[in-house]
């Protein structure tokens, strides 16, 4: 387990899912997670918090108005000092603003951008919320990666962006995959490859038993769109909600 109250730069800190039904959203992954949920109110467009033993971990939010049509998809978050910077930076570099920075206030200043892979990602400069408040354990996030079919751009975006080291590849894996790391720290990984479109950040989240959560999301309406398998950090499955958002769930080995 690990409480956190602060993220490094370029550290993913936040993660949420836009659906169409936040309270069938609720009703899925309340018993998959064992998560609580706080609905912020209309003022906040009714942004619900999904608690994990009264901490925030992640949200749920209906789509902006206007974008009713929108995919449901979990949303990743990357931590930064200054958003108004990486987001300059991020243009310099081929990214595309989607949404241009707004304060949340008494929380923080966000942005939102693609990358030149197609990507989207958002930015958030924490102030008063730094973010997801447990991390690596069930129930939470334990990992994000970007999934695209071009690597090396997304590696030139990124490391311009927030100045990422790429870790050499990973033993044992034979895919293209980096680890980008900050102050020599892993925080996040970039998937190339051309059998998974559309490009996007994917959330794993930590469950105690993936085969017993792939039964349960079954169960709740939802879809294992990769049965479970084993590797050397941990076992994993790959399963989408009842509206389509994908992400993977995956238990730990005892010693990690």
């Amino acid at each position: 387990m690990a409480e956190r109250s602060t993220y490094a730069q370029g550290e993913p800190c936040w993660s949420d899912v836009t659906v169409a039904d936040p309270r069938a959203a609720q009703d899925f992954y309340g018993p998959v997670f064992g998560w609580t949920f706080v609905d912020q109110g209309e003022q906040f467009g009714h942004y619900t918090m999904c608690m994990l033993n009264g901490a925030p971990v992640a949200a749920l939010s209906p789509p902006p108005p206007g974008s009713e049509d929108m995919p449901p998809v979990w949303g990743v978050y990357l931590s930064t000092p200054d958003v108004d910077a990486a987001l300059a930076a991020a243009e310099r570099a081929g990214g595309r603003v989607a949404f241009s920075p707004m304060d949340i206030p008494g929380s923080g200043r966000m942005a939102y951008v693609f990358d030149p892979t197609g990507a989207g990602i958002g930015f958030w400069q924490a102030e008063g919320f730094v973010g997801a408040a447990r991390r690596d354990e069930p129930g939470a996030v334990g990992w994000c990666e970007l999934v695209t079919a071009d690597g090396a751009a997304a590696d030139r975006f990124y490391q311009a962006v927030f100045s990422y080291e790429a870790q050499d590849p990973l033993p044992d894996v034979t895919m293209d995959y980096t680890v980008w790391k900050t102050d020599g720290r892993e925080v996040c990984g970039r998937l190339a490859t051309a059998d998974d479109p559309p490009p996007r950040w994917l959330t794993y989240f930590g469950v105690a038993d993936a085969d017993g959560t792939a039964a349960t999301v079954g169960k709740l309406g939802g879809q294992v769109f990769r049965e479970p398998w084993d590797t050397p950090f941990g076992r994993m499955v790959g399963v989408a909600d009842p509206f389509g958002a994908r992400f993977i769930a995956f238990q730990a080995p005892p010693d990690r």
